[in-house]
């Protein structure tokens, strides 16, 4: 019996997490620290904010240069995603970072890491505890 549970949650959780995610899309240049692309990203209205269906994973990308931030954006990698090793310390030049959750690329790169958990993971996982 336990066995069966745990191919069913396997057989969901391949659904769930197949080869699609949502992820934020949007851009700003023209003042990026004050923009929702920034700072608001996951709040509903967010100005310039968009959710888009990927196929590979989301990303976040910021650019500095002589303590200006010039810009940042938000979206879909076109393929397998590399960030960059630019993200620590003073920024100069492009820091990305990549991530494969769902809506994942809220935190703008170079700032404070969040920690996304999916609710619907820890949920699964409840029930499969209950299970065993």
């Amino acid at each position: 019996m336990k066995a069966e549970i745990l191919a069913i949650l396997l057989l969901f959780l391949i659904g769930v997490y197949g080869d699609t995610r949502n992820c934020y899309k949007c851009n700003d240049e023209v003042d990026p620290l004050k923009s929702d692309c920034w700072n608001n990203t996951a709040k509903d209205g967010a100005i310039g904010v968009e959710i888009v269906s990927c196929e590979y994973a989301c990303f976040s990308e910021t650019f500095q240069s002589g303590g200006d931030w010039w810009y940042v954006t938000k979206g879909c990698s076109k393929g397998s995603c590399a960030g960059s090793n630019n993200c620590n310390g003073p920024h100069w030049g492009k820091c990305m970072k990549c991530c494969k959750g769902d809506l994942c690329n809220t935190e703008a790169p170079g700032t404070a890491v969040r920690v996304t958990v999916s609710i619907t993971l820890s949920i699964v996982a409840l029930v499969v505890a209950r299970f065993l």
